[in-house]
């Protein structure tokens, strides 16, 4: 194996470890993100470490300032509300060419995921969802692969794939899980019929939804700290 592969390799293994940390949301925003902290929990040196957070701050998660390093960026609501809005309108996208370009393993396969979501809303009880979140992320990457429209999965990979919207499902009740595994049901089930239009629809108010729980997480939190303050 060259250097340089072994780089990209340590540096993927780096970038991976940050966004899983901050998918589980151990750091929080304005949070300072120490390299050698980063360094020793991924098994790599420093300078794929620095690779892997200019990475991060091209997708807009990190900001990098000189002498103070990275920091996680802090989105607002209208940020929010813009990611999960461009989103709606990828996946909804998503969804009608998988509806139209699926085989049956993918439908298999989707099938699977789907069933995989419901049992992690009911059975997941760690404190930062694992299962949940792992298995939600899968389910819409699936739905993009299907899709077979490389150039719209890149697109997508900012947004699915955006640890700041993996981590969502933290600020989620169990009733909103659970509306979250219907939903899942009821898009996995028009895209396996071939109903592309309805998936795309039942998608983009999915993730609507989302966004309309999120903004209000996101509200709640800010009149909590500016309570606080004022005490």
């Amino acid at each position: 194996m060259s250097e340089a592969t072994v780089q990209l390799d340590q540096t993927d293994r780096a970038y991976q470890a940050i966004r899983d940390d901050i998918a589980a949301g151990r750091y929080q925003p304005g949070q300072r993100l120490v390299e050698a902290e980063i360094a020793r929990r991924a098994g790599v040196s420093r300078t794929p470490v620095r690779q892997a957070l200019r990475w991060l701050e091209r997708e807009g998660v990190l900001q990098i300032e000189k002498r103070r390093g990275a920091t996680m960026r802090a989105l607002s609501a209208q940020q929010i509300a813009d990611l999960y809005e461009l989103r709606a309108q990828l996946e909804a996208f998503a969804c009608a060419l998988a509806a139209r370009r699926a085989d049956d393993a993918d439908r298999e396969e989707l099938r699977r995921l789907a069933r995989a979501f419901d049992e992690a809303t009911r059975t997941d009880e760690t404190e930062d969802l694992v299962d949940v979140r792992a298995t939600n992320a899968a389910l819409h990457r699936k739905v993009a692969e299907m899709g077979r429209n490389p150039f719209l999965g890149m697109a997508l990979d900012s947004t699915i794939e955006n640890p700041l919207v993996l981590r969502a499902y933290q600020r989620f009740s169990r009733e909103e899980l659970g509306r979250s595994a219907l939903f899942h049901k009821l898009i996995v089930d028009a895209i396996c019929k071939g109903e592309g239009e309805r998936a795309g629809r039942l998608m983009a108010e999915h993730v609507l939804q989302a966004k309309d729980a999120l903004v209000a997480a996101y509200d709640l939190a800010h009149e909590d700290a500016a309570d606080e303050g004022a005490r």
